[in-house]
């Protein structure tokens, strides 16, 4: 067991990560709008980013690093539960990755996921990539 996980358990802190979680980082959430979110999805689907069956995923998230489209992780909004995620865009261009990274943006999630959880703005979250 590592010494985050016993932590975790010994503290019964509220979000602990997964036995297989990798790096955690924390920093704030922006939110895509729904045509966006749409269309990012068809077009990621259509070149081979992503899997076609995204059912076992409960949100998707964009990050600054274009490298990490595919990538999975766990993401915990204001303290909630875990969420499975798949990194499904990135900054397109240098003026977005310099305000995410400036502005510790760690991610922008999916339209159906900011409704779930009534984003409007920044938000605090925790993110744990898979291991």
């Amino acid at each position: 067991m590592t010494i985050a996980l016993t932590a975790c358990w010994f503290l019964a802190a509220p979000v602990c990560p997964p036995v297989n979680a990798g790096p955690m980082v924390t920093g704030w959430l922006s939110q895509y709008g729904e045509a966006p979110t749409v269309g990012t999805i068809a077009y990621r689907q259509s070149v081979g980013d992503l899997p076609l069956d995204l059912s076992r995923f409960d949100g998707f998230i964009a990050t600054a690093d274009c490298g990490l489209i595919g990538s999975t992780a766990w993401l915990s909004i204001n303290g909630g539960r875990l969420e499975y995620v798949i990194v499904f865009d990135c900054a397109g261009h240098a003026e977005t990755y310099e305000w995410m990274t400036t502005n510790r943006v760690i991610a922008e999630v999916d339209y159906w996921m900011a409704e779930r959880y009534g984003l409007d703005g920044g938000v605090e979250a925790l993110l744990f990539w898979s291991g």
